[in-house]
């Protein structure tokens, strides 16, 4: 995941246009210590090569006076729920990091609720159709045990 967001770093240094819209959606539990490579991440967001969107079970910014907090990935995904799929409407990716157990059925769960709230119309069974037809391609998941 980290490669493939330098990759669009280099792109967004020589031609910002060229990209489209990338939110990386990350968990890990505490910002200061697990939130790795966080001022090379910050770089790139500056240059256009991705939207950060991090979460923090245990401790964030938000404890000292930073950002609005977010404990849980799928929390976020679900309040910015609007943003998400009128991005998905346009073309955008959403690539998902962290923990295996938790984080990937929660983000799949949350991502189907996404779909189905602008598709209300639409069971579960095509909620999850829909998901597969698009993984790896516009919706990727980097998670670890």
């Amino acid at each position: 995941m980290r490669g493939f967001i330098q990759q669009r770093a280099c792109i967004a240094e020589n031609n910002q246009d060229a990209l489209g819209p990338a939110l990386l959606y990350f968990g890990c539990r505490d910002y200061e210590s697990d939130f790795l490579y966080a001022d090379e991440l910050r770089k790139w967001e500056n240059l256009g090569a991705v939207q950060l969107r991090p979460a923090f079970s245990r401790r964030g910014p938000w404890e000292t006076g930073g950002e609005k907090g977010h404990k849980y990935t799928h929390e976020r995904m679900w309040e910015e729920r609007e943003e998400i799929r009128d991005l998905f409407r346009q073309g955008a990716k959403i690539f998902v990091c962290g923990s295996a157990s938790k984080l990937a059925k929660s983000t799949n769960e949350v991502t189907k609720r996404i779909w189905r709230a602008a598709f209300p119309d639409k069971s579960e069974e095509d909620a999850q159709q829909w998901l597969e037809s698009i993984r790896e391609v516009r919706y990727a998941s980097d998670v670890f045990d």
